[in-house]
């Protein structure tokens, strides 16, 4: 978050105006708090009667106070209350105009009141006097109001004021108070007497700074608003880490050496003058210090806290644990964390969710015993469990780097590593010691990473509705005329609506333009539709009719249709019986599902129910619970009661909804706090096997599609699996979801979920609007200042994952066979796809922040033309766009590369790059010729298209196509017509792309 206020600091005095660097010379608040002689005394004229000077212990502002009361006779009455200080102290300098009298004053009317200020030189009226001898007239302005009264000395006297004994007197009189036969009252509070000399002010070489940028600060001595040049003495400059400067006054001013190391945000820096030719003061100045606001780069090594805890990790410690420690100064930045070993064997324990631990050959850190002595431990953990300890040495004073080899904790290449402790060993309390910069260092990359595509092991098809996104009521653009082309220009060719937990408070009829826009859109899109009707708040009847309005009325053909958003979930609209109740919603759903499929069965629909992998999953309420016939196990979660009861009720959804987000950050995300969003570990996901969390689609598939057998059986075989919400982070966005490294998330998910058995896949989502409370910590890559989940801004402009999704329409479209690429390495993996044509698409995707990687392609069962068109995306485009350069240096970059069976590509970092191979040359061979017709013998790519043309000369070049042939194997004999009354008959085969 940038700050761009300027904070200056003011020392506060309660009831009176602000003022910098002021000392309280008297300041009787009449509550208790005056520490000096004070006595009352009064004197009047006339012939008033009822008169009384007291100091009661209500009635004042806010408490007790000084009451002056009278009540007239004659118009000539008057009468005052003196406050009198007798011991005051501390008033040296000689210069009136450097002291003001403040006080608080309310009155039984709006009148005119006298102060007048005496003083004698010593203490109890001792000495000659008065020497001061002034008076001050003040106006009440409204009755029973108080109001604050300030007073220069200056102004009524030039006499000096260092006197020991003040005498004030508050004088009202009857010609000023309404004339004879008023009850007339003043009340007095807050009597302060303020030096306004020797002000300590503060000054900054730059506010607000940037976060690590040096900055330096001035101190003056000021007398009645102008430096004391003949000040000396010295000035201690402090912030909230202790004193970091020691300066000489010279000509009334010190000057602090630069300080780089400031929190970031606003920073108390206090100036303290002492040891000169004036009283001693001290002042404090605020510093704003502004976050980083340069983009975010790339990191080999995976930090784990930088200042604060980032990539996920969290702070799970039982010893005292403080992690914004200023003191010793840290190893580096700003902080470190400090740890205190109470006994009991304590321990630092940073955990976050699983994670794979190939990329990384060991754990770093700096770390200081303070006084020393302590005897501490290191374990990993994988899974949540210890793994092997690690023993330090004993600690010692200063800073010192610890590297450890992930073996030796047994985190070698665990797919489950969970975290870090240090513990104390003694089982006695110890004193504390200091830990910074806490980092995974990275394995070294291979050489040469081997990328291997079988063209003939068909894993699935590709499926139409595997591109695309959702769609938003909220979206004010989704009927601009940019967003269709931008659409088909990506390749989308599946929608959502109206998506999102919206869908649970949505009732369609009463959004007659956002549905026609809404379907303008797709069907002019040629998109497959999913519809969420609205559980939460809805009913069947309602969805019914949203069936029969879209599919007859409008005639839409809307195909696929959910029964509401993530229903399992306390964060979702649900105003049944039972909130986010599995067996309330199953019964529910089977009553949507009749009716919506009954509604116009002229057009078949299919409809889906929300689930989530894990038996045990959210399980909202121990009411309901599903026997599993296989394991015998009583389950309480979400899925296994909507399948158990759906089975019963006798009726089947035609899919199961899926929504996935790796990460979650809370709103209003600030500095320093945990940095939830991690870029390496969101690059992992898709295909590191995680069965326990299900966060890659495989793992995610198996457990839906285990459920699906265990609880509704045979029956539920051909019931789809669909994802119909993914992004990186289900909260606040931030810079990880407009940058690069979100848009290879996309592609590699896209790839990895090809691969199982989910038969959709649409990305959260079209347009959603610009976010800045996310996480935007400096270890995220990227350099936009927002996030956003849209693949579009609200300008139309594309993010990267828009890129991502029109890249990969060049990689797979329905109905293409996709293969089982393999990589020896995670950071670069490799996927392919046999094209309905016969071409091969091979798309590398480089996880790789900082480094090329050299891949050797291996092509089986396929012989690849000697040139592949290349397309890519990556920094270099990335970069284009932040600095507005042209469209076409931001779009796909198009090239050609040498290929073979064998063939080396060097891969830049953050990049996806797409091959499309064609099958190489084929052959056309003349087997015998026959009156009209010959038999011709084609060799070529099994499973390419090949057209057999045929012409009278090669001269024209006229020629004409005969037949089309899709080779099943390697070559096809086959038959063709020969025309006659010509002398020559040619023919050619030609590759159909």
């Amino acid at each position: 978050m940038k700050l761009a206020c300027l904070l200056t600091a003011v020392a506060l005095l309660s009831g009176f105006d602000s003022v910098q660097g002021q000392n309280s010379i008297f300041d009787q608040n009449f509550d208790g708090g005056y520490a000096g002689g004070f006595g009352t005394s009064s004197y009047g004229g006339g012939s008033p009667t009822a008169t009384s000077t007291t100091v009661p212990t209500s009635g004042g502002n806010p408490n007790g106070c000084f009451r002056v009361t009278m009540t007239t006779t004659t118009s000539g009455d008057f009468y005052a209350g003196q406050a009198q200080f007798t011991t005051v102290s501390g008033n040296t300098d000689t210069n009136p105009a450097d002291y003001v009298l403040y006080f608080d004053a309310k009155g039984s009317q709006a009148a005119n009141i006298q102060l007048l200020v005496q003083t004698w030189p010593g203490n109890n009226f001792g000495g000659s006097g008065p020497v001061i001898d002034g008076l001050f007239n003040a106006q009440l302005t409204a009755a029973n109001t108080w109001q604050t009264f300030r007073v220069n000395v200056g102004d009524i006297t030039t006499a000096v004021p260092t006197g020991a004994t003040w005498q004030l007197s508050f004088q009202m009189g009857a010609w000023q108070w309404g004339g004879a036969g008023k009850v007339d009252t003043i009340t007095i509070d807050n009597i302060i007497l303020v030096h306004l000399g020797n002000n300590l002010v503060l000054s900054s070489s730059a506010n607000p700074s940037g976060s690590g940028a040096g900055v330096s600060f001035t101190a003056s001595v000021v007398t009645n608003g102008v430096t004391a040049g003949d000040a000396t003495g010295q000035v201690v400059f402090s912030y909230v880490g202790g004193p970091f400067s020691t300066n000489t006054v010279v000509g009334g001013t010190a000057s602090s050496a630069s300080i780089a190391i400031l929190p970031v945000g606003t920073d108390a820096i206090t100036g303290a003058y002492s040891g000169g030719n004036y009283p001693a003061l001290t002042n404090t100045f605020n510093q704003v210090v502004n976050p980083p606001s340069g983009a975010g780069t790339g990191q080999a090594n995976l930090a784990i806290y930088t200042d604060d805890l980032v990539n996920g990790f969290q702070n799970w410690s039982w010893a005292s644990v403080n992690l914004q420690t200023l003191s010793p100064a840290p190893h580096s930045g700003t902080y470190c964390i400090s740890v205190t070993d109470g006994g009991n064997d304590q321990a630092l324990s940073l955990n976050r969710a699983e994670f794979d631990t190939s990329l990384y050959a060991s754990l770093s850190f700096w770390i200081n015993g303070g006084v020393g002595g302590q005897h501490v431990e290191v374990w990993g953990l994988a899974g949540g469990a210890q793994q092997a300890a690690y023993p330090l040495p004993i600690l010692s004073s200063g800073w010192q780097q610890i590297t450890i080899p992930l073996s030796s904790l047994s985190l070698a290449n665990k797919r489950n590593c969970t975290g870090f402790w240090i513990q104390g060993t003694t089982g006695t309390a110890q004193a504390p010691f200091y830990v910074d910069d806490i980092q995974l260092v990275a394995a070294a990359v291979p050489t040469v990473v081997h990328l291997r595509v079988d063209a003939g092991a068909t894993v699935s098809t590709v499926d139409a509705r595997q591109f695309g996104v959702n769609t938003a009521t909220w979206d004010g653009i989704l009927g601009d005329s940019q967003t269709l082309p931008l659409l088909m220009g990506a390749g989308c060719r599946a929608l959502r609506w109206p998506g999102g937990s919206t869908s649970d408070a949505y009732h369609w009829a009463s959004d007659p333009a956002g549905n026609a826009r809404f379907q303008t859109l797709a069907t002019n899109l040629g998109a497959q539709v999913f519809t969420t009707v609205n559980y939460g708040t809805g009913s069947a009847g309602e969805a019914a009719a949203w069936v029969l309005s879209a599919n007859k009325t409008n005639n839409c053909g809307f195909k696929y249709w959910e029964i509401g958003n993530e229903c399992y979930g306390s964060w979702e609209t649900d105003n049944h019986a039972i909130p986010q109740d599995p067996y309330i919603y199953a019964t529910n759903a089977a009553t949507y599902i009749q009716q919506m499929k009954a509604a116009y069965p002229a057009v078949p629909i299919k409809v889906g129910v929300v689930v989530v992998p894990g038996e045990g999953s959210f399980s909202n309420n121990a009411t309901h619970f599903a026997v599993n016939p296989r394991t015998g196990t009583t389950n309480y979660g979400w899925t296994p009661i909507v399948l158990s009861e759906l089975k019963r009720l006798g009726v089947l959804p035609d899919f199961l909804i899926y929504h996935f987000y790796f990460q979650y950050t809370p709103a209003g995300w600030s500095y320093y706090s945990d940095s939830p969003d991690s870029d390496p570990l969101l690059l992992q996901v898709a295909g590191n096997p995680s069965p326990a969390t299900f966060n890659d689609w495989a793992s995610a598939a198996a457990s839906l599609r285990q459920q699906i057998s265990d609880y509704i059986g045979p029956p539920g075989t051909n019931i789809e699996l669909c994802v119909t919400e993914n992004n990186c982070d289900a909260g606040s966005m931030g810079r990880q979801s407009t940058s690069l490294v979100n848009a290879l998330y996309l592609a590699d998910s896209t790839c990895e979920l090809m691969k199982t058995e989910f038969r959709s896949y649409l990305w959260w989502d079209l347009h959603n609007g610009a976010d800045t409370g996310g996480d935007f910590d400096p270890t995220l890559y990227g350099w936009r200042s927002n996030g956003d989940y849209g693949i579009l801004n609200g300008a139309n402009v594309p993010y990267p994952t828009y890129y991502a999704e029109k890249l990969l329409q060049y990689f797979a479209r329905a109905g293409d066979s996709v293969l089982n690429g393999t990589s020896d390495s995670t950071l670069l993996p490799a996927y392919g796809v046999r094209r309905t044509n016969g071409a091969l698409s091979l798309l590398v995707i480089n996880k790789s922040m900082t480094t090329n990687l050299v891949g050797q392609v291996s092509v089986t069962n396929f012989a690849p033309f000697s040139t592949a068109m290349t397309r890519s995306y990556g920094i270099p485009q990335d970069q284009a766009a932040s600095t507005n350069a042209s469209v076409a240096l931001q779009d796909l970059a198009t090239n050609s590369a040498p290929v073979g069976s064998t063939f080396s590509y060097t891969f830049p970092p953050l990049s996806m790059s797409l091959f499309t191979l064609a099958p190489g040359p084929s052959k056309l061979a003349l087997v015998s010729a026959q009156s009209g017709s010959v038999q011709l013998e084609l060799q070529g790519q099994s499973g390419a298209s090949y057209v057999i043309q045929s012409s009278t000369n090669l001269v024209s070049r006229n020629w004409i196509a005969v037949t089309t042939n899709r080779l099943a194997g390697s070559s096809l004999t086959f038959a063709v017509p020969m025309a006659s009354g010509v002398p020559f008959q040619y023919y050619r085969a030609v590759w159909q792309p």
